[in-house]
């Protein structure tokens, strides 16, 4: 969290969620598998891929460049939990 709020603790908590969610998504190293696998046996959607009915999203699909970002996000987020 440190590391995403930089110097604007004012609204840390208004992100509080976002980082939940990505910590419950991310890998960890011991167990090769996420938290929301080993408690729920199944990967959570994101909010975006919950708005999307049809997988996978195609490149020329209009949410397309949302729903990559947060496959992203959450790739950094299980890098950065290994550090």
């Amino acid at each position: 969290m440190v590391s995403y709020v930089k110097e604007n603790h004012g609204d840390w908590d208004k992100w509080l969620y976002k980082f939940r969610f990505a910590i419950n998504n991310a890998g960890h190293e011991t167990t090769k598998n996420t938290p929301s696998e080993l408690a729920l046996r199944r990967t959570l959607k994101g909010p975006l891929e919950r708005l999307i009915h049809h997988q996978p999203v195609t490149p020329t699909h209009p949410s397309y460049s949302l729903v990559e970002r947060n496959h992203q996000l959450n790739e950094e987020s299980t890098k950065h939990s290994r550090d």
